[in-house]
């Protein structure tokens, strides 16, 4: 009787995905297993190597020859549920959400500038550094009462008073804290985790697994992303990665036995390895104890890897080696769809579904000796938000406020569980003409809207509350 054998075609359903921050500039960086992600959509990379054809001439219909040309720009789509932990710890994909605003802000410190009372509805604050977020959770701690963490949904800087700032809109007492006074010059710190826009953006290198196929991709950038919202399944974020390179790695078989401790490993083929990855024994079932062994140098003449450290034990000749990857479980929870609310000017809106859409292009230097695209240069954002509603008895003023390109803020909020919560908050963004279409036995109207900043790098935050 024949034993269950698995396919060898490779499984669509076995998708992994890890996003880790470059420490230098055209450098692959390894993740680390908080690094992972669990995809929602194929994650394949792709890279076209553009051709010419030869101009000479001869008598013949065929081409005489096809000539390759320096590769195009690698790209790979990505899905993730937006999965916080705690309100500063990172949640899934953080340096994917880095690379797509630009930086992780500094959380401010300060002081209350004045008493605070176990009812105020706004608390005056002097900040001593970090930046302030549109919104958040502060944690002020106060003797004897202990510490509280209040919730803010408007904050407003003092111009006639430099470092003061003013929060308002406060849920008191959050996340199951007590609401407490606190004397003047008590301590005041920024909870929240807040990813801000910056003019440069970091690389990020995504690794992908495809069953038994190993992706990597140098040199990204999150060229377009979006969030829908809407009232089914969980909050999604899903974009396009833009990057330099992409490497690919598989299986291959020991060819020359290796004693213990070797560095040098001679394979069947060392094509299907690179620099950068790290590589296991899957037949001794030796991956360094849970590290695996990187790979330092590769040569493919003599089909040759060099691994660090050398390996614990003897591998034998058809042992197979392949890529190793650092698996775990994701971080935090997913959010369900239907406990969004989209907040327009600081009221709950009514509407039919509502998509969030960032948009950063980014160009490659090109330059002669390049085989590959160089350094990523960011490029005008063009970044919207598309809302869909019913047309009721305020139609009027709705097409005539977008006629007039109406400028509004925009907060959309995503989970229900106050700590673990995801908010993408924009100051100000203009309105443009709604169309209106039917829909069955109703009308609606669709609307899209630019998202526009105040003062430069600043118009879209997101905060986790």
């Amino acid at each position: 009787m024949s034993e269950n054998t698995c396919p060898n075609v490779a499984l669509s359903r076995n998708q992994n995905m890890w996003v880790v921050k470059e420490s230098a500039d055209k450098t692959l960086e390894f993740p680390a297993v908080t690094d992972i992600i669990n995809v929602t959509a194929d994650v394949f990379a792709n890279q076209e190597i553009p051709t010419s054809d030869s101009k000479e001439k001869a008598n013949t219909l065929n081409k005489l020859n096809v000539f390759n040309n320096s590769a195009s720009p690698a790209t790979a789509n990505f899905g993730m549920y937006l999965r916080p932990n705690t309100l500063d710890a990172p949640m899934q994909g953080d340096a994917l959400i880095q690379a797509l605003q630009g930086k992780l802000a500094a959380p401010f410190t300060g002081t209350l500038a004045d008493a605070l009372t176990d009812s105020d509805a706004q608390i005056a604050v002097t900040v001593t550094s970090g930046h302030v977020p549109l919104r958040g959770v502060i944690e002020v701690t106060s003797t004897p009462s202990g510490k509280e963490l209040i919730r803010y949904r408007k904050a407003v800087k003092d111009a006639a008073t430099p470092g003061k700032w003013l929060l308002s809109e406060l849920t008191r007492g959050y996340k199951g804290t007590t609401a407490a006074s606190g004397a003047s010059g008590a301590s005041v710190s920024l909870k929240s985790r807040a990813f801000v826009q910056a003019l440069c953006r970091p690389n990020v290198s995504a690794w992908i697994v495809i069953d038994k196929t190993l992706q990597a991709v140098q040199g990204c950038h999150v060229t377009d992303a979006s969030i829908a919202v809407i009232k089914e399944g969980a909050v999604e974020l899903t974009g396009t990665l833009t990057g330099c390179r992409v490497f690919n790695a598989g299986p291959s078989a020991v060819a020359t036995e290796a004693q213990a401790s070797a560095t040098s490993i001679v394979v069947e083929d060392a094509k299907v390895f690179f620099v950068g990855q790290k590589v296991q024994n899957t037949t001794k079932a030796d991956d360094n104890s849970g590290k695996g062994y990187a790979v330092t140098a590769v040569d493919e003449r003599t089909n040759t890897l060099t691994v660090a450290p050398g390996i614990s034990g003897a591998w034998a000749v058809d042992d197979v080696v392949t890529w190793w990857m650092p698996y775990g479980p994701a971080i935090g929870a997913e959010m369900e769809n239907t406990d969004s609310v989209v907040r327009i000017d600081g009221t709950a809106g009514k509407m039919r579904s509502c998509t969030i859409k960032f948009s950063t292009p980014t160009e490659f230097t090109d330059e002669l000796g390049d085989h590959f695209p160089g350094q990523p240069i960011d490029t005008m954002r063009a970044s919207s938000v598309d809302f869909e509603y019913y047309m009721r008895n305020d139609a009027a003023k709705r097409l005539r406020e977008g006629s007039e390109g109406k400028e509004v803020r925009f907060d959309a909020e995503f989970g229900s569980e106050e700590g673990r919560k995801v908010v993408v908050a924009c100051p100000r963004i203009k309105n443009k003409m709604p169309a209106i279409n039917a829909d069955s036995a109703t009308v609606t109207l669709s609307q899209s809207s630019d998202i526009l900043g105040v003062a430069l790098e600043d118009a879209v935050e997101i905060i986790l509350e």
